[in-house]
């Protein structure tokens, strides 16, 4: 599953996102399922953290939630990423991905 809902200590949920970037694509988009990881391609460069901000940006705007409930909890210099995300937003990211399956 490229995805995994957690409840903390605190009872807060999180979702972690489990992510592969392909950077420096031409566009902003979701490619697909890789690997149970989702496969998102950022039409920026990884320097000085320019892929992570588009990453944080394209997803927010997608997913309609806030960038600040979305950090790069591991993976910040790499292509493979895990994203903690505020809130359960399982049926945000299962309708988005089913949508750009189509």
């Amino acid at each position: 599953m490229y995805y995994k809902i957690i409840h903390d200590a605190y009872n807060d949920i999180y979702t972690f996102l489990y992510v592969v970037i392909k950077t420096n694509a031409k566009n902003n988009q979701f490619i697909g399922i890789l690997d149970n990881k989702l496969k998102i391609a950022i039409n920026k460069k990884p320097i000085n953290g320019l892929a992570n901000k588009a990453l944080i940006k394209f997803l927010a705007r997608s997913l309609s939630i806030r960038q600040n409930d979305i950090i790069v909890d591991s993976g910040i210099n790499n292509n493979i990423k895990v994203l903690k995300i505020s809130g359960d937003i399982s049926d945000k990211l299962i309708n988005l991905i089913d949508l750009n399956s189509e």
